[in-house]
């Protein structure tokens, strides 16, 4: 190699490492994750219907109810499936050994699904609307409170404080 390829190859080292130092000061401090959790299955969040049932000082449960999972509970018109699946028999359906249920479990030991309860469908008299003097009315969208000046408001927005009763100033 001659002398000018050298000095010309050092340089260009030189560039390389400067810029590559340069772009690390930039990224400031570098901070490493505290701990990295690998979960199987979906991200636990917390449901509008959670929030509304434990906010109001109730017990929320979640069951796992088994279920009769039988040859003979299988659709058969189900057809098979030509490809490979990854499952323990590829191109059956898989059916569930349970299901999950989530009630709202009142002080005195009567319980509602948690959905059916934050729609108003049932133990109305535990809600917040109600809970608060007013009247609550199933709605398309979920409960909604009745206020005496005939306004009205979703239970939910009514519960995070959204909406209320009018008040004249």
């Amino acid at each position: 190699m001659c002398k000018k390829t050298k000095v010309l190859l050092v340089r260009t080292l030189l560039v390389f490492i400067t810029l590559a130092a340069c772009k690390r000061s930039k990224l400031g401090k570098i901070v490493e994750p505290e701990t990295v959790i690998v979960s199987e299955g979906p991200v636990d969040r917390i449901s509008p219907a959670e929030i509304y049932c434990t906010g109001l000082g109730y017990e929320y449960i979640t069951r796992e109810i088994k279920i009769n999972n039988s040859e003979s509970q299988i659709n058969a018109s189900v057809e098979p499936v030509s490809e490979p699946l990854d499952s323990p028999h590829p191109g059956n359906p898989v059916v569930p050994d349970y299901i999950l249920q989530t009630v709202c479990a009142f002080p005195d030991r009567n319980e509602c699904e948690e959905i059916e309860f934050l729609a108003g469908c049932c133990g109305q008299e535990y809600s917040y609307c109600v809970k608060k003097g007013y009247k609550l009315e199933k709605g398309e969208n979920g409960a909604n409170c009745i206020f005496p000046e005939g306004t009205s408001c979703q239970e939910f927005d009514f519960f995070n404080g959204d909406c209320g009763p009018a008040t004249s100033q």
